[in-house]
């Protein structure tokens, strides 16, 4: 049974296998153990399931007293709830094309951790220093609480979405880009606030946009289309087979198997793009087909993300820089000539996926699952049937 205990230990990835010394000496108290089982109820709160830490088998070890017994339990309860926090509950094979890097709880951080609980620190607000601390976490936390046991549904969605920001790293960057592909729009943001909101377009379910983070280094200007060969498999490579004449019309060129379209208004990335290299050839650019932007429902793309009024994004973007004011894009646009733009302060962009957030006032806004990915979210975060949150 002891060899059993210290296994759970080893599972959670600490060296705490009970040695003779710690059996002379244990580690957790019952006190700070209790203060443990205390933590592990409130995970409730966090969107979590405290059955998942199995409280009731650390319960049966602190009746049982101080020992290598009660070491082996805590420690392995507390590295799991310390690691859930700090790095979601899902893993990364069941977050359904989510690449975005998140934070991971090493060995000697989950020992630390622990070594500042067994000095005395209550466990609770310990563990809380491992959540996110974006305010739209925050204000989900708090729909959370005020939400009733029976209504399932908005508790999936809370739930889910909590779990979300979990995976994302804590330190965003005050100057980034956040693309959400359910609510069709990306936000672009500067000391840390809200600045300017635009409409975008994204992937089909059938072709949908991956979630990713990159760096934006710049911008090209009258772009060149690089077709991409499915697209070419798709539809480009017919045109060209069946009607050339009208496809070179349109811009396209091809040579050796590869097609390209020639910048200009029709042009499929429109008359911006921003540089952002990434593994799945995704960006943010403009389109000549701007209509779309009326509509409610917007999957509409093959991964790549149109976005509206781009022209006053990359504005906002080149702020500050000499030469670069929105006078001058409207001369390179107008120039016809292709150009890049670095800029000169990269920063990042996140591609994210929240299907809920919260307001101030605590009311829930709920955004389409396009994808079909919540309910296989909220099944892995539930290992054993429904979480009960009325207690």
């Amino acid at each position: 049974m002891r060899a059993a205990f210290a296994c759970l230990a080893l599972a959670a990835g600490l060296s705490t296998c009970p040695s003779r010394a710690q059996e002379q000496a244990p580690r957790w108290t019952v006190a700070a153990a209790t203060d443990l089982l205390d933590a592990i109820a409130a995970a409730r709160a966090e969107g979590l399931d405290p059955r998942d830490y199995e409280p009731e088998e650390l319960r049966r070890a602190i009746g049982s007293g101080a020992g290598p017994a009660l070491d082996a339990v805590a420690s392995g309860r507390f590295i799991h709830l310390a690691r859930d926090y700090t790095q979601g509950h899902v893993g990364p094979e069941d977050r359904l094309s989510w690449f975005i890097v998140g934070p991971a709880l090493s060995k000697a951080a989950g020992e630390a951790l622990m070594q500042r609980a067994l000095g005395g620190e209550r466990i609770r607000p310990l563990l809380a220093e491992l959540l996110p601390s974006d305010q739209r976490y925050v204000r989900l936390r708090a729909a959370l609480a005020k939400t009733s046991a029976g209504d399932a549904k908005r508790l999936q969605a809370i739930r889910v979405n909590m779990e979300r920001w979990r995976w994302l790293p804590r330190a965003l960057g005050a100057r980034r880009l956040e693309t959400n592909v359910p609510s069709y729009s990306v936000t672009f943001y500067d000391e840390g606030r809200a600045v300017a909101m635009h409409r975008v377009i994204t992937g089909k379910p059938s072709t949908p946009t991956p979630q990713f983070s990159a760096t934006v280094t710049g911008m090209i200007v009258n772009p060149w289309w690089e077709v991409p060969k499915s697209i070419v498999a798709e539809s480009i490579g017919k045109l060209i087979r069946t009607q050339p004449a009208t496809a070179r019309a349109r811009g396209y060129v091809w040579a050796n198997g590869a097609v390209r379209q020639r910048p200009g208004p029709t042009n499929s990335l429109g008359q911006i793009k921003l540089v952002m290299p990434n593994p799945f050839s995704i960006y943010l650019h403009d389109t000549p087909s701007k209509a779309l932007f009326q509509r409610p429902v917007r999957a509409l793309s093959h991964g790549c993300v149109r976005t509206e009024n781009p022209f006053d994004l990359a504005a906002l973007l080149l702020a500050g820089q000499a030469g670069q004011s929105r006078a001058d894009l409207d001369r390179l646009l107008a120039s016809g000539q292709t150009e890049k733009i670095d800029l000169a302060a990269p920063l990042p962009v996140y591609v994210v996926y929240f299907t809920a957030e919260a307001d101030g006032g605590g009311k829930l806004l709920t955004y389409p699952d396009i994808y079909g990915r919540d309910d296989v979210v909220a099944a892995e975060l539930v290992d054993r049937g429904a979480l009960d949150f009325a207690g």
